[in-house]
């Protein structure tokens, strides 16, 4: 326990209140990485009890599983005395944890713990997962369409990106393509009607 090296000029409940008070879910951990104490907001993003939290080591309440984790940035935090920062996935609950951990050290710089802060990203994760995968979808579509297909920059007609299609089709390389515009490919009376139709609308 390490309680009473933090609380110098405040008394324990004084100094409660305090933590409690701190918005962001934090936890404080000793030396060996269990919790001794947790905040409101940690209490109510951990959607657990405070029994189910005190006293519990770091990856049965964070992390969510029987044995230590050893790419936990808390106990990176502890092993080199600087502050971490990382994901956190809960394997019981499927939530995914940032948290920042802030090695604690006495007036002396004894090292008594790690303040962890916490923030849950599952859902921007997940977000962040399905735009990759949306991405990546367009991508094979895209890539894999027998026709010709192109990305563009409506301003200069410079092609952005061309597929397979294109570039077997026009006989260019993907290299060509980016050093020309829309205009290189089209017969030179359909220019002025390309233009017409490519100009912004009044």
């Amino acid at each position: 326990m390490f309680a009473g090296d933090l609380m110098v000029s405040l008394d324990r409940r004084e100094w409660e209140r305090v933590f409690d008070a701190i918005p962001a879910p934090t936890l404080l951990l000793d030396s060996e990485g269990r919790v001794q104490r947790a905040n409101r907001a940690a209490i109510e993003t951990l959607q657990k009890p405070l029994t189910e939290v005190m006293g519990r080591p770091c990856h049965e309440v964070l992390h969510g599983q029987d044995q230590a984790c050893i790419l936990c940035p808390h106990a990176e935090a502890l092993a080199c005395g600087q502050l971490r920062r990382g994901d956190i996935f809960n394997a019981q609950e499927n939530r995914i944890f940032d948290a920042a951990c802030i090695p604690l050290r006495n007036s002396g710089g004894k090292l008594l713990g790690i303040i962890v802060s916490l923030r849950d990203v599952t859902a921007w994760r997940r977000n962040e997962e399905a735009l990759r995968n949306s991405e990546e979808q367009y991508r094979l579509m895209f890539e894999g369409n027998p026709h010709p297909m192109w990305v563009f920059d409506r301003q200069t007609l410079a092609f952005l990106a061309v597929n397979d299609a294109a570039v077997a089709h026009y006989g260019y390389s993907r290299e060509d393509f980016l050093r020309m515009t829309l205009k290189d490919i089209r017969p030179p009376e359909d220019v002025p009607l390309l233009l017409n139709y490519m100009a912004p609308s009044q």
